[in-house]
């Protein structure tokens, strides 16, 4: 929802647009065994089913905005 610079220089000094996002976590409770994986124009399906493995409660996706991932990774994600 927020787009564009956080903030910019103006005559020597840091000007801010809009105030600094609120951290969040750790999240007790919440299962140890899930893998956050960032992915990278280029990425290989063969990184993803490693990553994978070493996950066993499951893999979150940060994808590219919008929600795209490169079609090399395609196969193992939905697998």
């Amino acid at each position: 929802p927020w787009n564009g610079p956080c903030g910019h220089l103006y005559q020597g000094q840091l000007r801010f647009l809009r105030p600094a996002a609120r951290r969040v976590g750790p999240f007790p409770g919440l299962a140890e065994g899930v893998g956050l994986l960032k992915v990278y124009s280029g990425m290989q399906e063969a990184a993803v089913r490693g990553f994978a493995a070493a996950c066993p409660d499951g893999l979150v996706i940060e994808a590219f905005g919008g929600g795209s991932l490169p079609f090399s990774i395609l196969p193992a994600v939905r697998d």
